[in-house]
């Protein structure tokens, strides 16, 4: 998941996707629990679409149903580079709302 296609250019991409299946990683924090600033930078640097202002939007929603909607027309970013275009990307970053 670091790679920097700048420094690393040694490195190539194997296609491993017959061993592992995709996931995506989530984000969890108490409902309620006051963010500071570099806990939102944390979160949008992990995932860009995850922008203050779409988690203060999400913590006001009820349940995590909600919370589901309000994500599903967004798409998420990829772990891989361009220069795997070949292997089937998975992807990152999503929102979980903890009770």
């Amino acid at each position: 998941m670091a790679v920097d296609e700048i420094t690393d250019k040694d490195l190539v991409c194997i296609d491993a996707s017959h061993l592992f299946e995709a996931s995506t990683t989530k984000i969890g924090f108490r409902k309620g629990t006051f963010l500071r600033g570099y806990m939102y930078d944390f979160i949008e640097r992990f995932a860009p679409h995850l922008t203050k202002d779409r988690v203060e939007k999400a913590c006001l929603l009820r349940n995590q149903d909600d919370v589901d909607a309000m994500f599903e027309s967004i798409e998420l970013p990829s772990a891989l580079s361009d220069q795997c275009h070949d292997i089937k990307k998975a992807p990152v970053g999503a929102f979980l709302l903890c009770d």
